[in-house]
């Protein structure tokens, strides 16, 4: 019972980060639901008892990826106008992307015997790792995803491929080059005394700071004493 409830609060917690990614209007924010929704996974993994998974994907993604992301966000500095340009344009091909990425899920989900589904599913479930007394969890992940799921595998890197050129291709400047030409005979008949004003300063020599004078009296008491 406590398994599945903090399954559906680590998973509801999850969707509406991604929904924020989506619908936030300043990138700092996106950037940091992001980083939610990577600490959420990791939370699902260690319910299901896939600590190497966790950890990975906290120290890899939360400590490396969205460290370099939140340093591009801030150096890039791209405007909010500039990130709504072309938004209509490229609705189709996003709503055609979320269908073909919601049908996969459904081919994984009911897709039964099928070859597709079988590229994708688990065989045995999740006690199939767990069952796995010989091999250790890094072990077991790599000796499925190396053999049965090599498909899918693949599949994955090539989307990280496409998601990589797409981030290039978003963070380019767009607009003409600055750019301006400078002949060398106009550089070579410049006048420097135009260019540089030179101004003569008087320098200032500070005073010393007046030295206080012991008073004979009491030199005389300290020799005294």
């Amino acid at each position: 019972m406590l398994f599945k409830i903090l399954f559906y609060i680590f998973a509801l917690i999850t969707i509406y980060s991604a929904i924020r990614v989506v619908s936030a209007k300043n990138t700092m924010t996106s950037v940091l639901h992001l980083v939610l929704i990577f600490v959420m996974v990791s939370c699902c993994w260690l319910l299901l008892q896939a600590e190497f998974l966790a950890l990975s994907l906290i120290i890899i993604y939360c400590g490396a990826v969205m460290v370099f992301f939140l340093f591009a966000v801030m150096m890039l500095d791209i405007p909010h106008d500039l990130l709504k340009e072309g938004f209509v344009r490229y609705l189709p091909i996003a709503v055609l992307v979320a269908i073909i990425f919601i049908a996969e899920i459904l081919i994984v989900i009911l897709g039964g015997d099928s070859f597709i589904a079988n590229q994708f599913a688990l065989e045995g479930g999740v006690e199939s790792i767990r069952a796995g007394t010989e091999l250790t969890n890094a072990q077991e992940l790599g000796v499925l995803l190396y053999t049965n799921y090599i498909y899918a595998f693949e599949a994955t890197a090539l989307i990280l491929l496409v998601a990589m050129i797409a981030a290039i291709a978003l963070t380019r400047r767009i607009g003409p080059l600055r750019r301006k030409d400078v002949s060398v005979s106009w550089a070579i008949k410049a006048d420097p005394t135009k260019r540089v004003r030179m101004v003569k300063m008087d320098s200032a020599v500070l005073a010393p700071a007046p030295v206080k004078e012991e008073s004979e009296d009491a030199v005389t008491e300290e020799e005294e004493k």
